[in-house]
Formats: C-alpha cells, sequence, structure tokens
C-alpha cells in the first residue's frame, strides 16, 4: 500500500477523482481529457480553481502519473495507492516510515566510503547479529 500526498491528492482532487479507488489510469485519462480542453472552456468547467492552480494542473497530472507509473514502477490499474488529503503528513514523517522499514534491510545498500571502520553488523545483517 502506497499512501501519497501533496501534489499526488491535490492533482486528484482538482480532477474531480475519489481520493480511493482512483487508478493512474483513471489520473490520465482525465489529464487527457483537461490538457485538450481549449482555455476558455477549462476556466468556464473548472471555475472553482483559480488561473495559477488551472495552468499547472495538466503539467502536474502528467508528471503524477510518470512519476509514479514509469519511475515507480506502479502498474496503471493498481489500487495499490492512495491519495491522502490530510495535512497530518509530511514527506518528513514518510523519511521517517521509510527509515524505520529499511534501515537494516539486508538488500539496502550501505552508503560508507571506503576503508571507514564498520561495526560488526553492518556487514550486511541487522543489530541482531551484532557479537553478544
Amino acid at each position: 500500500h502506497f499512501v501519497a500526498f501533496s501534489t499526488f491528492s491535490w492533482v486528484v482532487g482538482a480532477l474531480a477523482l475519489p481520493p480511493n479507488g482512483t487508478t493512474l489510469e483513471d489520473i490520465e485519462t482525465a489529464a487527457r481529457y483537461v490538457c485538450k480542453m481549449e482555455w476558455a472552456v477549462l476556466q468556464e468547467r473548472m471555475r472553482d480553481l483559480d488561473e495559477d492552480t488551472l495552468r499547472s494542473l495538466c503539467f502536474s497530472a502528467t508528471y503524477v502519473v510518470v512519476l509514479l507509473h514509469f519511475a515507480l514502477g506502479f502498474d496503471r490499474q493498481t489500487l495499490q495507492i492512495e491519495f491522502r488529503r490530510d495535512s497530518n503528513i509530511s514527506w518528513a514523517l514518510g523519511a521517517i516510515v521509510w527509515e524505520a522499514n529499511n534501515r537494516f534491510s539486508r538488500t539496502q545498500p550501505l552508503c560508507v566510503a571506503a576503508g571507514t571502520p564498520r561495526l560488526a553488523w553492518q556487514g550486511g545483517g541487522g543489530p541482531s547479529e551484532a557479537p553478544g
């Protein structure tokens, strides 16, 4: 399960898509519709959005799809992505959660300069393998 927030959830909201059950294919379809629209028609149909928001919507929607699909590898029809609109999530919290889940992963590469002394468990295992 992947929680997307900030620009990701803003795009989903601006395209009037639900935060849960929205696929990347849904975002792409809505983005194509918006991006092809004449400027005057877009302004008329999306009156609740200001001009700066409307100007960036096409790019932002495309960016969301490209980043999640091509860069992060999510399938265009996956329902694993939850677009959160609440403000209790920040990149700092996400970074902490990621660190907590991946800090001692056996597959995570070590970022240690050559010749730097390492603790016994830094050879690829976790702290449970440290000499006791």
